[in-house]
């Protein structure tokens, strides 16, 4: 039987149900592009970012990464670290194929220009207390349908807000929904304080579907912890999406 994995953060990924389990291989911070492409310009960023893949796979390219595209054409390439002094070694890496790459004719500043309308680098963290699958495990590598809400919380008010998810984990996994998440928070690159969190499915009917059946399972006093935590809120966005094998690159073990 399926479960629904909603993350605080952007990840997303579907995963055996075991709330009391720890692996370790959670990843605890992931580094994230957003990329912003004009309506006009998809078909063209979309062949370029095919033709990198391909290219970073001649060169045996150490990491992998995961692309995927809300429906108003952002797009997010996900790639995992162990922390922040990984996350030099991994620019550092970047660079390193980025002139490579322009020996075999990929110039990565050519071909990307003007099929963007900006890049945010951001770094996420990992926080186990708010999650309500603690094992963390994550196939970031399996197609799917997503809806994520962006939360910027109040300055100030993060303690109320984190404690809110505390307590719709606990409604959750005593009402046994098979629904949960993993928590994370933004802490570079982000308008702070800054969460997300999302839920997967396998289309967007299934969305509706099983959505509707979890509410109806949470009943009221749900609803009462969701709109308390709307309190400690100052924007929420809420974005719907696939995740892209086409344009992802996974390294072969």
């Amino acid at each position: 039987m399926k479960n629904r994995l909603l993350i605080l953060l952007f990840a997303f990924f579907v995963l055996p149900f075991n709330a009391n389990a720890q692996t370790s291989e959670t990843p605890t911070m992931l580094v994230v592009f957003e990329n912003e492409i004009p309506s006009s310009m998809v078909s063209a960023y979309e062949e370029v970012t095919k033709r990198e893949k391909v290219i970073f796979k001649k060169l045996k390219y150490p990491r992998s990464y995961w692309v995927y595209q809300t429906e108003d054409f952002h797009y997010w390439w996900v790639l995992q670290i162990k922390d922040l002094s990984d996350f030099e070694k991994l620019t550092q890496e970047l660079g390193t194929y980025i002139v490579r790459m322009a020996d075999e004719g990929f110039v990565f500043g050519e071909e990307f220009k003007g099929k963007t309308k900006f890049m945010k680098p951001m770094i996420f963290q990992w926080l186990p207390n708010l999650s309500c699958m603690p094992e963390g495990t994550m196939k970031f590598d399996q197609a799917q349908y997503f809806r994520w809400g962006y939360c910027y919380a109040k300055v100030g008010f993060e303690k109320q807000f984190e404690e809110q998810w505390v307590k719709m984990a606990k409604m959750m996994l005593a009402k046994e929904i098979e629904m949960g998440w993993n928590a994370y928070t933004g802490i570079v690159g982000t308008e702070n304080p800054f969460y997300m969190w999302g839920e997967i499915y396998d289309s967007p009917l299934e969305m509706e579907t099983e959505r509707a059946k979890a509410f109806e399972k949470l009943g009221p006093e749900f609803n009462a912890l969701w709109t308390e935590t709307l309190q400690y809120m100052r924007k929420l966005e809420i974005k719907e999406g696939w995740y892209r094998p086409d344009l992802s690159y996974i390294v072969e073990n």
